[in-house]
């Protein structure tokens, strides 16, 4: 309720019960001074009537009554009423007549059945004369000036409640137009409301440097957020989210500009309602491909901290270790259970001297195999853990024409074009190339020849062999990975020598490229960086 309303409808109740006890008092004022002249006009009549001596009879009374008591109290003579009449002396105007010498009273008249007003005095013979009035005349005067003085009251509560509208809004004036951010500053303030004025000034002061405070602080968050890799989010009991950085967007496939106020409209993921109930998470989801982790820690009276973190890369490095080990157990299983075979069945005796010589070729090819896989595993491992140390300035034709010479007597071609120098380790480019020629060796048809070229920082295998189909193509570098397996256990690769070529390209920074058609033939490039 507003102070204005409350202040003029005060100002019109006391206005209105001060002007109706203001009407009251008049009345009754009004009534007691009118009874005054009554009585005054009654006694005025009584003292002619207390001097006349001839009989009362001849009197005309008009709308009053005439008595005469006695000394005992009875009615020697009354102007309306004929006959005998009971005592009068017990009467109060009477008693008080005898006792004082006049007397006055009002009540209700036994014998004409109305309020009466009785004035009477005490003659010099002994008498007392009485003359009385009815009183409703008095009502009839008072109920004449009722309806004059209604429209009066009227006006005036009118003209009251006017003034005071007038004068609570002028009272309210300075309230109204208070200037609430700097209150003390007010010059027509009330007296009575600078403490409260003074008070709403230091508070503002106060809010205000906790404002400045909240928003230091959270721009210091969203730069903390913003700047981290990891996707971050606050999240309210109830899915409500507070805060939500651009990581967290990105890895849930979301646009940066994007705005959610619940965290099930990014997602109907059972871990997001568990988050949304207040339970803590740490599981993992699958978005766009990519897998997340998701971690949340509850913070009281807030509701969660939820991290998020990208793990496909760990999961797949996780997967590809644990092919790793299942290939390397398995490529190795193999030449050492022919080994341990064929030499089982020398040492036991069972095998005559043409078996044992066949047997211990064949355990030696076994052991030549089983050897080159440990060099390569050996030397794939030295790889990953090699850093760039070591880096000199290397001659590609040179390099390409020692790989040729390792491969005299098969049919392998050189081509330069404006041959450049790369930084790098001639060991490793050399046997980069080298498993490329031998590789194409492997997969090229007997009457074709593998050519080597060198275009500026590029050298590049090609060969008129099998081909790679789209599948072959994206997982030829994979390690144990084998285009024709049976081709393969022939020529006793070992499924390593693109996966060697492909990390030894990473080390030197290079880009290695596939160009394949399914039954024409491969070509292998790696780009090396210019000096």
């Amino acid at each position: 309720m507003r102070l204005n309303n409350r202040l003029f409808k005060a100002m019109v109740f006391m206005a209105s019960v001060s002007v109706l006890l203001a009407f009251l008092i008049f009345l009754a004022v009004a009534y007691s001074d009118y009874k005054k002249v009554q009585l005054s006009e009654l006694f005025s009549d009584l003292r002619l009537l207390s001097s006349f001596e001839g009989d009362y009879s001849i009197l005309q009374f008009k709308d009053r009554r005439f008595t005469v008591i006695s000394s005992d109290g009875s009615v020697l003579y009354d102007s309306l009423v004929e006959g005998e009449l009971e005592n009068h002396k017990a009467r109060p105007e009477i008693a008080e007549a005898f006792a004082y010498g006049s007397g006055y009273e009002i009540r209700r008249s036994s014998t004409v059945l109305e309020n009466m007003l009785y004035a009477a005095v005490l003659t010099a013979d002994g008498t007392v004369i009485r003359l009385s009035k009815a009183t409703s005349s008095i009502y009839s005067y008072i109920l004449g000036m009722v309806p004059s003085l209604v429209l009066l009251l009227f006006f005036v509560i009118v003209f009251s409640a006017f003034i005071s509208l007038r004068i609570s809004r002028k009272i309210c004036e300075p309230i109204n137009s208070l200037n609430l951010d700097h209150p003390a500053e007010n010059g027509r303030l009330y007296d009575e409301l600078a403490p409260l004025a003074r008070r709403i000034e230091h508070q503002n002061i106060e809010i205000s440097e906790h404002l400045r405070s909240l928003e230091r602080d959270k721009n210091e968050f969203s730069l903390i957020t913003s700047g981290m890799q990891d996707g971050f989010m606050i999240v309210r009991r109830g899915g409500a989210i507070i805060s939500m950085n651009e990581a967290a967007k990105r890895m849930l496939g979301k646009n940066e500009d994007d705005e959610f106020s619940s965290i099930i409209e990014i997602g109907r993921y059972p871990e997001f309602f568990t988050i949304l109930e207040g339970g803590a998470v740490n599981s993992k989801i699958e978005v766009d491909g990519r897998v997340l982790e998701i971690r949340s820690a509850l913070v009281e009276e807030v509701g969660s901290a939820v991290f998020i973190f990208d793990v496909s890369e760990k999961e797949a490095l996780e997967k590809r270790e644990k092919e790793f080990v299942q290939n390397v157990s398995h490529e190795l299983r193999t030449p050492i259970t022919s080994i341990c075979g064929y030499s089982e069945l020398i040492s036991s005796g069972n095998a005559d001297g043409k078996h044992i010589r066949e047997f211990s070729l064949l355990i030696n090819k076994e052991a030549l195999r089983l050897s080159r896989l440990i060099d390569d595993i050996l030397d794939l491992s030295k790889l990953e853990n090699s850093g760039t140390t070591g880096f000199i300035d290397v001659d590609l034709k040179a390099v390409a024409t020692d790989v040729a010479t390792a491969f005299t007597g098969r049919k392998l071609e050189l081509s330069f074009i404006s041959p450049g120098h790369v930084s790098g380790r001639a060991e490793l480019i050399f046997e980069a190339v080298y498993n490329l020629v031998d590789n194409s060796f492997k997969y090229n048809r007997d009457d074709n020849p593998v050519t080597i070229t060198v275009e500026g920082t590029k050298i590049t295998v090609s060969d008129n062999g099998i081909g790679l189909s789209a599948e072959d193509k994206q997982r030829v570098f994979d390690r144990f990975y084998r285009v024709d397996k049976s081709r393969s256990r022939e020529t006793g690769g070992t499924g390593l020598g693109l996966s060697i070529v492909k990390r030894i390209a990473l080390m030197h920074n290079a880009e290695i490229s596939i160009s394949s058609v399914l039954g024409e033939g491969t070509a292998i490039t790696i780009a090396f960086k210019a000096l």
